[in-house]
């Protein structure tokens, strides 16, 4: 279906070890001590009276036409801020042509009603996809839709292409599709290696999505793996935790959890990419029930 994208298909097992696995690689952080200050950088509740609220960020891979969604997600806004961002996917990037659909709702999406920002998607794969298409690719955005944030997804986590030679190939990628992206004003940039990276890439990416995984594997992980060492280091607003497979009755729990373990954006849906489907195609039907489970306030480290 247009609109959608290859979604990262991880077995529950995989992912499980590939999440805790990159927790411990991340910069050698297995021992850290914490601070009082850094106990308390993570999201609290509306009771809180510092740092900022945590906002849904919505990968919103569906078609503006034959879905309410888009819809959905603007009408939730004019009710209260909820959906912070969402990640508009024309056709697995921007697409050949404009749009006028995609034109249409992300004026609207964009506009003092909708309160959103909209991010457009970009594979990378995993730095190994050349800098000319990556860079056509954002060109397409910002002239189809005058969308100059960028979703790049399919983000290596290590610094090396070479871990022997340690010779920096990864990260220097990123760090120069992120100038170009950050050459237009107010322009902004979110990394998605779907777990920790390597600690350099928290100044690449204005968002770093550290897990999109399975709800199960999610719960599985405790509270610790999400505050050793450097991690806490940053704001929650730096943060973003991307969940699939959620069954309702665990909603609850799951918002809960990010909320604890340090996320400022979130988003958490009943879609699966078993059967080869993507997980981001729809939105949740508890969309509404997952918005008052936000935190109020996201507290700074």
């Amino acid at each position: 279906m247009k609109g959608g994208r290859r979604a990262r298909r991880l077995s529950q097992a995989a992912s499980l070890v590939l999440a805790v696995g990159l927790l411990t690689l991340a910069g050698g952080y297995s021992r850290a001590v914490y601070s009082p200050k850094t106990q308390k950088a993570k999201c609290l509740g509306p009771g809180d009276a510092s740092g900022r609220q945590q906002e849904l960020m919505v990968p919103a891979y569906f078609s503006p036409s034959g879905h309410p969604y888009w819809n959905d997600m603007i009408k939730l806004n004019q009710q209260a801020k909820k959906v912070g961002i969402a990640i508009m996917n024309p056709d697995s990037g921007p697409g050949e042509v404009k749009e006028d659909e995609y034109v249409d709702v992300v004026a609207r999406a964009t506009s003092s009603a909708g309160k959103i920002k909209v991010y457009g998607y970009v594979s990378t794969s995993y730095g190994k996809r050349s800098l000319t298409c990556v860079k056509e690719d954002i060109d397409k955005y910002r002239e189809f839709y005058g969308v100059n944030n960028i979703f790049l997804d399919e983000v290596s986590s290590s610094l090396h292409r070479d871990e022997d030679k340690k010779d920096n190939v990864r990260i220097d990628y990123y760090k120069e599709v992120a100038r170009y992206i950050h050459a237009a004003s107010g322009a902004s940039v979110i990394l998605n290696p779907g777990v920790f990276p390597a600690k350099e890439y928290m100044d690449v990416g204005d968002i770093v999505v550290v897990f999109e995984s399975f709800a199960k594997t999610y719960q599985g992980v405790s509270d610790a793996e999400f505050q050793k060492g450097w991690l806490c280091d940053y704001g929650a607003e730096k943060y973003a935790h991307l969940i699939h497979d959620a069954k309702g009755s665990d909603l609850k729990k799951l918002m809960s959890l990010t909320k604890a373990r340090h996320a400022g954006y979130v988003y958490v849906t009943d879609d699966s990419p078993k059967d080869n489907k993507d997980p981001w195609d729809t939105l949740p039907g508890y969309m509404a029930d997952e918005a008052g489970e936000l935190a109020g306030k996201c507290a700074a480290p």
